[in-house]
Order: structure tokens, then C-alpha cells, then sequence
């Protein structure tokens, strides 16, 4: 374990980063993040994960994954969105060992076989009966969603340059969600309006409320903005970071006052009603500790979630 490096930092605790500052960076370059068993998610949310690579041998890939006896579960597709790729589309997953190991040897088997490089996407679809129908949650979602989608997609990116064909397959949205914040349209209303476009950084595509009972296919919020990978721990780490957002959203400690704070001074700090700002890839590259510190004292209720989330945002 290298979590001695916070001697003095109980990973179980839930201490405030903002305060903590000073400490946390003279110490995160020494810090690494580490395979978990399972990341603490209660059992009824499920997730799926899409591994984008290039350059593929798809016969090995699908052999190997018949020998792992899992080919008619996690699936193999050509993917129109690069140059010569395919994608691996899960199954319905929950938080369990097990998963883990699954998806690590799914990534070593894509290794061996194809590259990701900087046109791959890593996209996630989280079982959206999360939010359920409550339109209060919904809008939670967006507010913090637009105040803090530049710290989201740095954070997606790895530490890594943020993909360049962003604004193309995942294009940032902070400033359409805003506007329905103070809406009053129905949920409905909202979600197919959001609805509109796939190539977002959040895909509301597959969003069916009155699903909202269990996860279906046909029922998830897709996360487009993440960077691929082969990395397992940084799927973890991505995965746990947007379920937790979710939840943070249904929490009676959602802090509706920081929020829409963060939006407001964020839209006129940066100028971000202009589009050489928003469509900027600067923008999303850059590092915002501060932004990124207070985020992760928002959604996060243990020490060991920021450091891993700081970490990831940080990196290079």
C-alpha cells in the first residue's frame, strides 16, 4: 500500500481538501491509486462501460473472449466514429469483484490485440433510476454538471491531453443544461429537449423515466467525456466518480447556494458565453485546483475517493 505518503490522513475520514490544500499537493505526485475490490456502490446501481480501440484484430479479440467464456456478453462492434476501430460494449454491471476482474482481462485482451490512442473514447452508462423522476434531482444534476464540466473532463482525460475530437463526439454542454435549470417545463419536457443530440459530453438518449425502477439498456445516462483506456483502476476511478455524482445529486447535502455560485462566477470569470472560450481545448486542459478541490469535498464522503479523484485530475 502506498497510503502511508498521508500518514496523517485517515482515508475512512472525510476531511475538507479545500483546507487541506497545501498538503495534499506537496504530497499527490508520490500518491497512486490502487486496484479496489469493489469501490463502495450499493449493489442496486448498475453500470456498463464502451472500450473504443483501433486498429483491431476483432478475431482474436472475440476468440479470447469465447475462451473467457463471456463473447455473447461483452460484445464486439465496428465503431464509425474512428478511423479503423471497434468497440467492446459490456453487460449490465454492478459493483462486484468479480466485474473488476472481468474488465481487467477484457483491457488485456484489447492490448494484445489493438491500441487506443487519442481519438478513443472511454464511455460509461449509469443506470439513470439513480435520479428516478424526481425533477429536483434532475436539475441538481445539471447545475453541478455545468459548474464544474471543465474540472469533469480534464478529470476523464487521465492526466492525458484531452482528446481532439471532443467537441465532434462529446461535445461540452455546461451552458444548454444551465438554461434549464430555472425551467418550468416538465421532466419529460426537459429530457427530450436534452435528448436532441448523441455527441454530448452526457448522452440523455437512453433516459427513460418511467423505467426508473431497475436499469434497463434502455434506461442509462451516458457519460461521453472520459478519454479511453485500458487502465482497469482508471475505469474504477471513473466510474465510481460519476455514480457518486448522481447520488450527490439526491443528497439532502446538495449545496444549491456553492453551486450556483461556482456557475455564475465560472461563466464570467472565463467569459464562457463565448464560444472561442467554450470550444476551446485550453479550456478544459488547464488545471483548476481549487474548482477541483471543492468538487471533491462536494460529492465525495471519505478521504480515500479525493485523493484518488485529485490524483487522476492532476497526474501529468
Amino acid at each position: 500500500m502506498n497510503n502511508n505518503i498521508f500518514k496523517d490522513i485517515d482515508l475512512l475520514s472525510n476531511d475538507s481538501f479545500v483546507k487541506l490544500k497545501n498538503k495534499i499537493l506537496d504530497n499527490i505526485n508520490n500518491y497512486n491509486i490502487e486496484f479496489r475490490d469493489d469501490i463502495n456502490i450499493h449493489k442496486d446501481i448498475t453500470f456498463g462501460v464502451e472500450l473504443e480501440f483501433e486498429k483491431s484484430n476483432n478475431e482474436k479479440i472475440d476468440n479470447e473472449l469465447l475462451d473467457l467464456g463471456i463473447l455473447n456478453k461483452w460484445y464486439t462492434t465496428i465503431d464509425n466514429s474512428l478511423d479503423d476501430g471497434a468497440e467492446i460494449s459490456s453487460p449490465i454491471l454492478k459493483d462486484y469483484k468479480s466485474n473488476w476482474i472481468l474488465l481487467k482481462n477484457v483491457c488485456a485482451i484489447i492490448k494484445k490485440n489493438a491500441i487506443v490512442d487519442n481519438s478513443c473514447g472511454g464511455h460509461i452508462h449509469i443506470g439513470s433510476h439513480i435520479l428516478g423522476d424526481n425533477i429536483n434531482y434532475w436539475k441538481n444534476f445539471l447545475k453541478i454538471w455545468a459548474a464544474y464540466e471543465n474540472i469533469i473532463y480534464r478529470f476523464g482525460s487521465d492526466g492525458k491531453m484531452i482528446r481532439p475530437n471532443i467537441f465532434k463526439f462529446a461535445c461540452p454542454v455546461a451552458n444548454y443544461l444551465w438554461y434549464f435549470v430555472n425551467s418550468d417545463k416538465s421532466l419529460s419536457e426537459i429530457l427530450k429537449m436534452l435528448s436532441f443530440d448523441k455527441n454530448q459530453g452526457i448522452s440523455f438518449q437512453n433516459v427513460n423515466i418511467y423505467k426508473c425502477e431497475k436499469y434497463k439498456r434502455n434506461n442509462t445516462l451516458e457519460f461521453r467525456s472520459p478519454n479511453g483506456t485500458l487502465d482497469v483502476i482508471t475505469w474504477q476511478n471513473n466510474v465510481n466518480f460519476f455514480i457518486k455524482l448522481l447520488l450527490y445529486c439526491k443528497s439532502v447535502k446538495f449545496d444549491d447556494e456553492l453551486v450556483n455560485k461556482r456557475y455564475n462566477l465560472k461563466k464570467d470569470k472565463y467569459n464562457l458565453l463565448n464560444p472561442k472560450v467554450y470550444k476551446s481545448l485550453m479550456f478544459y486542459n488547464d488545471i483548476y485546483i481549487n474548482e477541483a478541490l471543492e468538487l471533491s469535498d462536494l460529492i465525495f464522503d471519505n478521504n480515500l475517493d479525493k485523493l484518488n479523484f485529485v490524483k487522476q485530475y492532476i497526474k501529468k
